[in-house]
């Protein structure tokens, strides 16, 4: 698998987590949204018949003991995002402190202007910087006037998405590609990945795709004629014993009035066999 390891390098991406702070009637149906978003979901609650709730709805890992206690167990990074929706102010500010000085992808509070109000002064009084306590995401969530637990928990989740999917990750691998290529078990693959890209091509450089020489697929680097010609050739190299890479450049332009196809870009995909 040296193969492999040389176009890992150091580009892997890290497990998306979400550490939710607070197992109350928000927290129940936002741990299954972030499930349905095969996120790694870790619940903080002191209570333990709150705990257990979380533990219940299919939660990773859940820390019942004092919201300072379990901040020493939880390590962040660039792919955490906290969730404070305690129940009451002192620890939201205490969460919220805490994640701030984390890794992190994004912090959001729960609560009125006039509570994001309270504990951003008293964050301030604490030494935190104004431009740290101005990164928080208060109110939590996407304005779409949500109102029930379970529409606030829609709110949040939407917005972490959005968050997400801004954050630059072209020389990033996405999880369902990872899997494939650290499976040793596995026969060779083709790593289709978009080097370059010109016009209203659809997707952008960095975008990957795994190609079987049964022409099977993970992933997609954007469908269509332009997706299928490169996976037709793919899955050709790997049948005649293909080695090394190559760029193969499809030209949406010329084709693009005859095939009806919607775009009308061009696009260079670097091919590895791994």
């Amino acid at each position: 698998m040296d193969s492999v390891h040389a176009v890992l390098g150091d580009i892997v991406a890290s497990d998306e987590q979400v550490v939710i702070c607070g197992a109350g009637h928000i927290s129940m149906p936002l741990i299954t949204l972030f499930l349905m978003m095969d996120m790694q979901v870790t619940v903080v609650d002191d209570r333990p018949e709150f705990a257990e709730n979380a533990r219940a709805r299919g939660a990773q890992r859940v820390l019942c003991m004092p919201f300072a206690e379990a901040f020493r167990e939880i390590e962040g990074d660039d792919d955490t995002y906290f969730v404070v929706v305690t129940r009451g102010h002192r620890y939201d500010k205490d969460c919220v402190g805490a994640s701030l000085l984390k890794k992190h992808a994004y912090v959001g509070m729960i609560g009125s202007e006039r509570h994001a109000k309270i504990v951003r002064e008293t964050l301030i009084k604490e030494g935190l910087s104004e431009e740290l306590i101005d990164s928080i995401h208060t109110p939590i969530g996407l304005d779409i006037g949500a109102e029930t637990p379970e529409e606030i928990a829609i709110a949040i989740a939407a917005e972490i998405i959005e968050v997400k999917n801004k954050k630059e990750k072209k020389d990033r691998f996405p999880r369902d590609i990872l899997k494939v290529l650290r499976d040793e078990s596995r026969e060779p693959v083709i790593l289709a990945t978009i080097v370059d890209k010109s016009g209203s091509a659809p997707r952008a450089e960095g975008t990957k795709m795994i190609v079987r020489s049964d022409e099977s697929i993970v992933g997609t680097i954007g469908g269509g004629v332009a997706e299928n010609e490169i996976i037709v050739h793919a899955a050709k190299l790997l049948r005649e014993g293909f080695e090394g890479s190559e760029i193969k450049h499809i030209d949406m332009i010329a084709g693009a009035d005859e095939d009806g196809m919607v775009c009308g870009g061009a696009i260079d995909v670097l091919l590895q066999k791994v």
